[in-house]
C-alpha cells in the first residue's frame, strides 16, 4: 500500500479523536472524495460530482453524502465514510444510504432519482448482512474501498502539496511490446483476425490497451473479453489508467447477481465501475456515448457474450475491434464434456470467433500458452479421446501469429526469470513422531486446531507435505540428487531463502487444514531436531473472501519486512488477480483444472528486484518400503501431481523438450533429517542420508552397504530420479499430441494418393516421368513393386519431408542423402500442381516438431525424436506399411549382447575384431538402424570408427520411412561419437541403401542408366561385389497377410525358397514348415 495514502488515512482518523468530531472527519474526506471521483479516469462520464448539500436538494443528506451527475443525464448516489480500521461495516451503517438512493428528491429545478448507488469507505470488512444488501440491489452498486484508493495510480506527492489528485505518469511501453503492437497493426493490414502470443508476465495487457489507442477512432465501438470477471475487472482499472486517450468503458455482465457463486472471485459490487446486465441499456449507453463521438470500450466475459450480441443487434453496427484475452479458452474444450452444462459453457466460449454471432472488423487472439495438453488420466478410458485440452492451431479461427515472445526469448531479454521445479521427497518415517506428537498437544489442549468449531484431523500425508515443503522455501538439509546420482544441497544454487508463496489446495477445507496445521507442525519439527525456529507465518484466502479481505491478504504478503510468508489459497488468485513478486508457488494437491495449473505456474516466472529463482515446490511423501518399485511410484497418484504440474510448465515454456533443459529445470529432492521415536530423543545428525553423503564425500571409492529396510539412501533416490528423468519425456504431452495427428494422414493419404493418379493420367509429361521413377524403384528394391507402392512411397516422402527438415534444417536430410534426393525429383516435378497443400491440416505438427528440434542440444536429442517420431506417430500414421513389413524392434538389452557376442565369437574363433579392416558387416534388415546405432556406440569400432563406416558398414532397408530413420539415426550416431556435429561436416551413411536384400540374390541384372536412385544403384552393385563377413540383426517378419482382402501379402522368393526346402526344410523335425518361407 502507498505509505503517504496511509499517512493521509491516519490524518483523517486523527482528526476526528483529536476534536472529538465524526463531523470533521467526514466531512474532511467527503471533500477528498469529491475531488477523487472528478480526477478518476473510471469516473470520466461524471459532468459534475458535489457534496448533496451543493446541488440544492430541499432535505438533508438522509446518508447520501455526494451526489454526481453523468454526461448522459444519469444521478449517481455516493456516501463516503471514514472509518477506524478494526472498523467492520455492517448493514445498519449503510442501510440509510440505500433507502435514500431507492426514493426520489426535489431540487429548485426538478425530481431526482438515483440510477446507481457508490459506496466509498476505509472499514476493514463488511459483514454478511453488509454484503448481501450491496449485491442485491436492484440498482447497480458498487464499493471503493481504501486499498483501491491506495493503490489508485494518484500522485500523493502533489496531492499533499496541493491538496489536488492528480495521476502519476503513464507507463512507457517496452522495445518487445512497440514491436508487438507494430506486428499487429501490419497484420491487420491484409487479415481480419491474428495472434498475439507473448509470455505470461510480459506486458500482452498493456500492449492490447495501447493497441485500442491506436485503433479505436472517435465515434467506434470495441470489445475486450476474458474468460473470468475478475480479469475483466483488473483488465478495466488497468485500462483507465493507462490509456492515453480517453475512452468510455462498460462492464457486461450477463447475471445481476454475479459474484454469488461461492466460485465466483470477485462480485459485482466489487467491480471498478457499475455493471450493465440489460442489452437494452447497453444499447442505449452506448448509441449515446458514440452520437457523442465518444471511443467506446466494452469489457465482458466470454459467458456475458450473448449480453453483448443483443446489444449490437439492437444498435445496427459493427465494432471495430475484438480482443480476446486467455484465448486458449475459446479454441474449444476436445475433451468430450461430462455434461451438458459443460458444454454449453464451452460452446459459449467459442461464439466470438462468428461475424454471424457478433461483427467485428477485426479481431486479436491473445494468449501466454496458445496449446494447452490434456491430463493423461483423463483420457485413458477413451481411445480416440483428443490430447489438446485447447489449441489455437486452427489459422481460419485465430489467424497466424502476428508477434510471438515465447519463455525463452522472453528470459532472454531480462523480462522473466528463470524457474526450478523441486519434487521433493519425504520419507514417511521422518514424520511419524511430529504426527504423534502434535496429535497428542491438541487432544491434551496445548494446541488449537479447530476451523469453524470442528477439531481438524492430523495425518502423516498432511504433516509429510507441510515439512517438505518447509524444507524447500528453507533450503534447510535438503538435498538434489540428478539421474547421474550428483548431489548437491539446495540451498547451493542460490543463499536466498524463499520469504513469499502462495500455496494452491483443492479445497478451500484442505486450505484451511494445512494453514491452521503449518506453524504448530513447524515448531515441533525444529524442536525435535533441534533446528534453530524461522519465524513463518501461514494465512488463508479463498474465493468466498470478499475483495476488501483478498486485498488486504495480498497487501500482507506483499510486505516488504524479512519475514517468511506463505498465502494457502483455494478458488482464488489464478486468472485476474494481481499478485506481488512471489519466490514459489506451491502445490499440495492436483488441482482438477489444467487451466488454473497453466496460470499459478506462471506467476512464479515473473521478474521482481533481486530474484534469482521462481520456485515450483511439488512436496511428496512416500512409504519407506522394502522394494522399491520405481515405475509404480512414478505411476501412482503421488506423483500424478507431477505430470499435471510439468504438463502445464510445457504450455509456458517451449525448451523444456531438451533433456539438458529439463534436468536443469526439474530437481528431485529429498529431507535429510530422520525423525524416529529413537531420533527424537538422541538427535543425531548424521542418520540416513545424510550420512551416505558425508560418507561419499569422505571416500567417494568407498562402497556403501545399505539394510533393506533403509530405501531411502543415495542409490534409491538416483534410481528413482534417473527413472524419473527417464519418463519425463513421455509426460510433456508432445509425443501424444503428434500420434493424435496420424488420424489426418488416414484422411490425407488417399487424397494424395488420388491426385497423383490423376495426374498420371492427364498429364503426359508426369506419366513419363513417373514410369522411370517406378522403374528405378523396381530395379533397386525388387519387380513386385507396382505402381501404387510407388505412389504410396511419394505420399509418404510429401508428408515425411517437412518432418526430417525441421529436424535438419541445415539441409542434411534433402541434400546429402542419395534417395531423398531423388525423391525430390520428382517431388518438384509435381509440385507445380501444389500437391503439399493437403498436407495442411500437418502444419501444426511440423511446426511441433520443428520447435522440439530447436531446443535438441545433441545428436542423442535428435534421435530421441526421431525415435519417438516412429513410435508415436509414422506407426500408427502408416499403419498398414508396418503391418505388411513386420515392423516390430529389437530391445536394445537384446541388440547390445549380439553385437557383443559376435564380436567375442570373431575374435576368439578367427582372431580378428569388427573394427579390423576387411571385415565387412551387414545389418540386411536394418529398420531404423538400431543394430548399426549400437555398433557405433558400443565402442568396439573405435579408433577405425571413420574407415568403417566409410567403407564397411553395410546396411539395407526396404521401406522409405525406416530407410530415412536409419539414415538420420546412424548419422547422429556417427557425429557424435566423433565429435562433429556441424553441418558441413556431415556424412550420411555412404552404405546404407533402399532395397530388398532377398532380393539381391534373385537376380543378376545389369546395370542400367536411371535419372533416379543411380547413387543408390550403384551402392546396390557394390554390395554384390563385397565379401559380407558378418551379419548382425534381426529380420522383420508378418506372417503373411492377416486375411485375403487386405492386399498386404508377403512377396516370394523364388531362389530363397528352393534353398529354404533343401535345408531348413528337409532336415528340420517341425510339422508346419508354412512359416519357415515367411520373409517379410
Amino acid at each position: 500500500m502507498n505509505t503517504t495514502f496511509e499517512d493521509l488515512l491516519r490524518q483523517f482518523r486523527e482528526l476526528g479523536k483529536t476534536r472529538k468530531s465524526e463531523r470533521d472527519k467526514g466531512a474532511s474526506f467527503e471533500v477528498f472524495c469529491v475531488k477523487l471521483l472528478r480526477a478518476w479516469d473510471r469516473f470520466n462520464n461524471f459532468e459534475r460530482v458535489d457534496l448533496w448539500s451543493d446541488w440544492g436538494f430541499k432535505e438533508s443528506d438522509c446518508g447520501i453524502d455526494i451526489v454526481a451527475k453523468t454526461n448522459s443525464g444519469k444521478y449517481i448516489a455516493v456516501q463516503c465514510k471514514c472509518y477506524d480500521e478494526e472498523t467492520k461495516l455492517d448493514l445498519n451503517r449503510i442501510s440509510t444510504f440505500i433507502a435514500s438512493a431507492n426514493r426520489s428528491f426535489d431540487t429548485d429545478k426538478d425530481k431526482v432519482s438515483f440510477a446507481e448507488l457508490i459506496l466509498i469507505d476505509t472499514a476493514k470488512d463488511l459483514t454478511d448482512t453488509a454484503q448481501n444488501a450491496l449485491s442485491n440491489q436492484e440498482k447497480p452498486t458498487i464499493r471503493i474501498d481504501y486499498i483501491q484508493i491506495a493503490e489508485a495510480n494518484i500522485d500523493w506527492g502533489r496531492f499533499e502539496r496541493e491538496q489536488e489528485i492528480s495521476f502519476s505518469p503513464k507507463k512507457q511501453l517496452r522495445q518487445h511490446q512497440i514491436e508487438a503492437i507494430e506486428a499487429i497493426t501490419k497484420q491487420f493490414k491484409i487479415a481480419d483476425r491474428t495472434k498475439l502470443v507473448m509470455a505470461c508476465g510480459t506486458g500482452k495487457t498493456l500492449a492490447s490497451i495501447r493497441l485500442f489507442d491506436k485503433m479505436l477512432k472517435k465515434g467506434e465501438a470495441a470489445v475486450f473479453f476474458a474468460p473470468s470477471i475478475a480479469l475483466v475487472a483488473q483488465t478495466l482499472k488497468e485500462s483507465f489508467e493507462q490509456s492515453e486517450l480517453k475512452f468510455r468503458g462498460f462492464v457486461v455482465c450477463s447475471d445481476a447477481k454475479v459474484g454469488s457463486n461461492d466460485n465466483e472471485d470477485i462480485k459485482a459490487y466489487e467491480l471498478p465501475i457499475a455493471p450493465t446486465t440489460n442489452p437494452i441499456r447497453l444499447k442505449e449507453f452506448i448509441r449515446t456515448d458514440l452520437d457523442k463521438n465518444e471511443r467506446v470500450i466494452i469489457f465482458s466475459t466470454y459467458q456475458s457474450i450473448d449480453v453483448v450480441i443483443e446489444a449490437q443487434r439492437l444498435l445496427n453496427k459493427d465494432f471495430s475491434l475484438i480482443v480476446c484475452d486467455e484465448a486458449h479458452r475459446t479454441a474449444g474444450f476436445k475433451i468430450t464434456p461430462k455434461d451438458e452444462a459443460q458444454a454449453k459453457l464451452e460452446s459459449v466460449f467459442q461464439k466470438v470467433h462468428s461475424n454471424d454471432n457478433i461483427k467485428a472488423n477485426k479481431r486479436l487472439y491473445m494468449s501466454a500458452t496458445p496449446k494447452i495438453f490434456s491430463d493423461n488420466a483423463k483420457s485413458k478410458a477413451k481411445k480416440d479421446v483428443e490430447v489438446e485440452l485447447y489449441s489455437m492451431d486452427d489459422e481460419s479461427i485465430f489467424g497466424s501469429t502476428a508477434y510471438q515472445l515465447d519463455f525463452a526469448k522472453a528470459l532472454a531479454l531480462g523480462l522473466l526469470t528463470e524457474y526450478k521445479v523441486l519434487i521433493t521427497i519425504i520419507n514417511q518415517d521422518e514424520v511419524v513422531a511430529v504426527t504423534n506428537q502434535l496429535s497428542k498437544a491438541k487432544k491434551e489442549g496445548y494446541v488449537n486446531l479447530h476451523i469453524n468449531g470442528k477439531e481438524v484431523p492430523i495425518d502423516v500425508e498432511l504433516i509429510g507435505k507441510v515439512i517438505a515443503t518447509y524444507k524447500s522455501i528453507m533450503k534447510n538439509d535438503v538435498y538434489t540428487i540428478d539421474s547421474q546420482g550428483n548431489k548437491e544441497q539446495l540451498s547451493e544454487d542460490t543463499t536466498k531463502i524463499m520469504r513469499r508463496a502462495i500455496a494452491f489446495n483443492n479445497s478451500i477445507k484442505a486450505s484451511q487444514t494445512r494453514q491452521s496445521v503449518f506453524k504448530p507442525a513447524i515448531d515441533l519439527y525444529n524442536d525435535l531436531v533441534k533446528n534453530e525456529t524461522q519465524s513463518i507465518d501461514v494465512d488463508h484466502i479463498d474465493g468466498t473472501m470478499n475483495q476488501t479481505i483478498k486485498n488486504q491478504k495480498l497487501a500482507w504478503l506483499k510486505d516488504k519486512d524479512q519475514q517468511i510468508r506463505i498465502l494457502s489459497n483455494a478458488r482464488c488468485l489464478t486468472e485476474g488477480v494481481d499478485v506481488p513478486a512471489l519466490d514459489a508457488v506451491v502445490f499440495f494437491d492436483a488441482r482438477d483444472s489444467m487451466v488454473d495449473i497453466v496460470q499459478a505456474v506462471g506467476r512464479v516466472m515473473r521478474k521482481a528486484e533481486g530474484k534469482d529463482y521462481g520456485y515450483i515446490i511439488l512436496p511428496i511423501m512416500l512409504e519407506n518400503k522394502k522394494e522399491a518399485e520405481y515405475d509404480k511410484i512414478l505411476d501412482s497418484d503421488k506423483f500424478k501431481l507431477v505430470w499435471k504440474v510439468l504438463k502445464a510448465i510445457r504450455s509456458h515454456d517451449s525448451s523444456l523438450v531438451s533433456e539438458v533443459e529439463f534436468v536443469k529445470k526439474i530437481k528431485l529432492n529429498v529431507v535429510t533429517d530422520i525423525i524416529t521415536s529413537e531420533r527424537s530423543q538422541t538427535h543425531n545428525s548424521t542418520d540416513g542420508i545424510e550420512a551416505d553423503m558425508l560418507d561419499q564425500k569422505a571416500d567417494p571409492n568407498k562402497p556403501k552397504e545399505y539394510t533393506q529396510e533403509d530405501l531411502f539412501t543415495a542409490i534409491y533416490l538416483e534410481d528413482l530420479a534417473k527413472s524419473m528423468y527417464a519418463i519425463i519425456p513421455n509426460k510433456l504431452g508432445d509425443r501424444e499430441y503428434w500420434k493424435s495427428f496420424a488420424k489426418n494422414v488416414a484422411k490425407i493419404v488417399p487424397a494424395l494418393e488420388n491426385r497423383i493418379k490423376e495426374l498420371l493420367k492427364s498429364e503426359a509429361s508426369i506419366q513419363k516421368e513417373f514410369a522411370k521413377f517406378l522403374q528405378a524403384l523396381r530395379t533397386n528394391i525388387n519387380a513386385s513393386i507396382k505402381e501404387q507402392d510407388a505412389t504410396a512411397m511419394l505420399v509418404q516422402h510429401i508428408i515425411t519431408r517437412p518432418i526430417f527438415e525441421a529436424i535438419f534444417p541445415d539441409g542434411e536430410f534433402k541434400i546429402k542423402n542419395a534417395v531423398s534426393k531423388s525423391m525430390e525429383k520428382v517431388y518438384e516435378k509435381l509440385q507445380k500442381c501444389a500437391l503439399s497443400d493437403e498436407t495442411t491440416s500437418l502444419s501444426s505438427l511440423y511446426k511441433s516438431i520443428g520447435e522440439n528440434a530447436e531446443y535438441a542440444k545433441s545428436d542423442k536429442e535428435k534421435q530421441e525424436i526421431i525415435k519417438n517420431l516412429y513410435d508415436n506417430f509414422f506407426n500408427s500414421a502408416f499403419k498398414k506399411e508396418s503391418e505388411k513389413l513386420g515392423i516390430v524392434y529389437t530391445p536394445i538389452e537384446v541388440v547390445d549382447f549380439i553385437i557383443h557376442s559376435v564380436n567375442h565369437a570373431l575374435k576368439k574363433y578367427f582372431g580378428k575384431e569388427l573394427k579390423d579392416k576387411n571385415v565387412n558387416i551387414l545389418d540386411g534388415f536394418t529398420g531404423t538402424g538400431t543394430f548399426i546405432v549400437r555398433l557405433i556406440q558400443s565402442g568396439l569400432l573405435n579408433g577405425n570408427l571413420e574407415y568403417k563406416y566409410k567403407n564397411e558398414l553395410h546396411a539395407n532397408e526396404i521401406t522409405l520411412l525406416a530407410y530415412y530413420i536409419a539414415n538420420l539415426n546412424i548419422a547422429a550416431a556417427y557425429h557424435h561419437q566423433l565429435g562433429q556435429a556441424n553441418s558441413e561436416s556431415y556424412l550420411m551413411p555412404p552404405k546404407l541403401l533402399l532395397t530388398d536384400t532377398f532380393q539381391l540374390s534373385e537376380t543378376k541384372d545389369t546395370f542400367i542408366e536411371y535419372e533416379y536412385f543411380k547413387e543408390n544403384k550403384e551402392g546396390i552393385q557394390a554390395q554384390r561385389d563385397t565379401d559380407i563377413d558378418i551379419i548382425i540383426g534381426n529380420p522383420p517378419y508378418s506372417a503373411g497377410q492377416n486375411s485375403a482382402n487386405d492386399n498386404n501379402k508377403n512377396i516370394e522368393y523364388p531362389l530363397l525358397f528352393r534353398r529354404i526346402k533343401k535345408t531348413y526344410a528337409q532336415v528340420g523335425k517341425a510339422v508346419n514348415q508354412k512359416s519357415l518361407y515367411d520373409t517379410y
